[in-house]
């Protein structure tokens, strides 16, 4: 054997049988043993010897003359004698890898090979990501589930990665087969409608002015959605910038309503704000109710935050004239004001208010966290001496 320069002499039992038994093909199994196919020139009969690596005769059965080629690689060329591969295995002539849009049923991808021991049937292996996909014996492949790049199934090699891998293989009518590594990347498709998660309802004061509203959206695309208004309801009263910041046009006026959708002139607005993420949308309806400014005598200002106490249900109010918002405290602590009077407020930017108190009994102080709906938070005592670390 050329491949690991032996020599081997043919030793032991049926050394002196050979006589008119002729050698017609041998191989070198590549296990430890050599394979000898022996024919009998007067009777055409068959026998095959299994020879040991240091030529000593091991075993040997008769065959069939027309099925001895299944102890070897099989006889390609038809000479008689096994080669060591097939020069006509099928060679696959479709790419390697290619790419499908998510949600795509059907076939994704069609192998083809060629070669002259027709006809060549395909089949998928097993090791890779085969167990997602079915394909006929023509080579139309497709997925069992139509893939969706939000969630990826594919687990070989980078595990939800949205690249799928398969091994096809290709198996001509003598049995030869050849076997071709596939990648398929699933890609992104604009398959999901945005979602406007912002409210669907909010209060204004009469007069108010500036953005009184923004909305927010989500997109499982990852994909940037502009807002706009629609055209049915009060929308004509309104504008929106394509970030979503709603404002009136003209400031509204409680005494001289200008609302028609619904029950006109009810102080109600009505208006459907549009999210487009360039290729879906969603629609929400949005309340806007105008009310009546109670009367509030001023008690406490400081910079463009002031503090007002309500003639008409008693509860204390924040108004900030940077956004025009004007917060009415609620919860814990409204009632506890008493002996405590105000001696600072801010608007943090960030969603809350501070605001410093101090008891005119005993020099005791409280810093309080009040939430942009104007709910209670939390307080805390603080050292008068470094207070305005807080602001």
């Amino acid at each position: 054997s050329s491949s690991d320069n032996t020599l081997l002499k043919n030793s032991g039992q049926g050394v002196g049988e050979i006589g008119a038994w002729n050698l017609i093909s041998i191989e070198d199994t590549g296990t430890g043993t050599f394979k000898g196919m022996w024919k009998y020139g007067n009777n055409q009969s068959y026998i095959l010897w299994d020879i040991s690596a240091n030529g000593s005769y091991v075993s040997h059965q008769s065959v069939n003359p027309l099925s001895w080629e299944d102890f070897f690689q099989h006889d390609f060329n038809n000479d008689g004698y096994p080669t060591p591969s097939d020069p006509n295995a099928p060679v696959f002539t479709s790419p390697a890898s290619a790419n499908v849009a998510e949600n795509t049923s059907g076939t994704v991808y069609t192998a083809t090979a060629t070669d002259t021991d027709t006809p060549v049937t395909f089949a998928l292996g097993s090791s890779k990501d085969e167990g997602l996909f079915s394909i006929t014996s023509s080579g139309a492949l497709s997925f069992s589930s139509a893939p969706d790049f939000e969630a990826p199934a594919d687990s070989y090699g980078v595990a939800g990665d949205n690249l799928y891998q398969v091994d096809i293989i290709a198996t001509d009518n003598v049995g030869s087969q050849s076997t071709h590594s596939l990648d398929l990347s699933v890609t992104n498709i604009n398959d999901n409608a945005p979602t406007i998660t912002s409210s669907s309802n909010l209060s204004v004061q009469t007069g108010v002015v500036g953005t009184i509203y923004t909305a927010s959206v989500t997109d499982a695309d990852g994909d940037t959605a502009t807002f706009s208004l629609g055209s049915a309801k009060d929308e004509g009263l309104f504008n929106i910038t394509a970030n979503g910041a709603l404002s009136f046009i003209n400031p509204p006026d409680y005494n001289n309503p200008t609302d028609a959708y619904g029950t006109p002139g009810d102080n109600i607005y009505h208006v459907d704000i549009i999210a487009d993420d360039g290729n879906q949308s969603d629609t929400q309806e949005v309340s806007i109710t105008v009310s009546m400014a109670p009367v509030m005598p001023i008690i406490e200002q400081f910079g463009d935050v002031t503090l007002y106490k309500s003639d008409t249900d008693g509860f204390y109010y924040f108004g900030s004239s940077s956004d025009n918002t004007l917060l009415k405290m609620s919860g814990q602590g409204v009632g506890e004001i008493g002996a405590w009077n105000l001696i600072s407020i801010e608007d943090t930017g960030t969603g809350t208010f501070k605001g410093m108190w101090k008891n005119g009994n005993n020099q005791s102080y409280i810093l309080w966290d009040i939430s942009a709906n104007g709910s209670y938070v939390s307080h805390q005592s603080v050292n008068p001496l470094s207070w305005e670390d807080f602001f």
